[in-house]
């Protein structure tokens, strides 16, 4: 269960920080860049929900065995938001929209449409 909710907060991660490329912002805004404040408030969102994902991992296994899951995981998250972005940039909308109603909790200053 911890697997799954770690690759679930790596997921949420990597969609941060795949909107901030302006061709994946393109995709799901039609517009063609994303002002500079909110591409950082987007990096530092995503950099958080990978730090975050670190937790279960460390806390189902020990330290040392943590931090190789959560690697493996990060590994696997990647290849994941690559694989969407290349073949089914409607699952990426999908998962953008679902992660964004916890975007709108967490970040309520944050105007991306």
């Amino acid at each position: 269960m911890m697997l799954i909710l770690a690759l679930i907060l790596i997921l949420t991660g990597f969609l941060h920080m795949a909107v901030t490329i302006n061709s994946h912002f393109r995709l799901l805004y039609g517009r063609q860049t994303l002002p500079h404040s909110s591409a950082r408030m987007l990096q530092a969102a995503g950099l958080g929900w990978l730090a975050l994902a670190l937790w279960p991992c460390i806390n189902a296994w020990s330290v040392q065995v943590g931090l190789v899951v959560w690697v493996g995981l990060l590994h696997l998250g990647a290849l994941l938001i690559t694989a969407c972005l290349t073949w089914k940039p409607d699952w990426f909308r999908l998962g953008w929209r679902y992660v964004g109603q916890l975007r709108r909790l967490l970040l309520p200053g944050l105007q991306l449409s």
